[in-house]
């Protein structure tokens, strides 16, 4: 059994999020953390929210599918010219709607496109904004093999998973 906290969900995408006192480039770190989990196939999986499931390997490919489709999506919001952070964020698509984010919601909205920025930056693809801390020269990694095509197609549906709580 893997217990995966907030790491690897069964229905719904971690936040990953830049802060204060955090990785410099946290999606990037969450991105290769997904590829080492994935060995686990084999495991149950209990993660901190939602219900125990199987298939390791399935779920953290949806996870990096989704998470490579909001850098798409990062990476065209930046193509239009926003000055910050805020600006992107506001250009993007929410599950709840950009109106709706208030409080905490809105302060994660705001930490999680600050982290697919610094990821753009990281892989040489964008300069970034202002206000985003520099990358160390160790985060500036030139492969990007994995990143994708602008507006990639959204990540298909988790399968249906019976319900068993951790």
């Amino acid at each position: 059994m893997v217990y995966s906290g907030d790491h690897v969900l069964p229905r719904i995408t971690p936040n990953v999020a830049l802060s204060i006192q955090g990785e410099t480039n946290p999606l990037e770190r969450y991105l290769e953390s997904l590829r080492r989990i994935a060995r686990h196939d084999d495991y149950e999986v209990c993660p901190a929210h939602e219900y125990r499931f199987r298939g390791m390997a399935r779920r953290t490919n949806e996870l990096e599918s989704a998470s490579l489709a909001r850098v798409g999506e990062v990476h065209d919001a930046l193509d239009t010219g926003p000055a910050s952070v805020h600006d992107i964020a506001r250009e993007l698509t929410w599950s709840r709607g950009w109106p709706s984010l208030k409080g905490t919601a809105f302060r994660l909205a705001l930490g999680e496109t600050a982290a697919h920025i610094q990821y753009l930056v990281g892989r040489g693809l964008h300069d970034g904004v202002p206000g985003l801390p520099a990358l160390d020269a160790g985060w500036r990694t030139p492969d990007v093999d994995h990143v994708p095509q602008r507006r990639p197609p959204a990540a298909p549906e988790a399968p249906e998973t019976a319900a068993i709580r951790c």
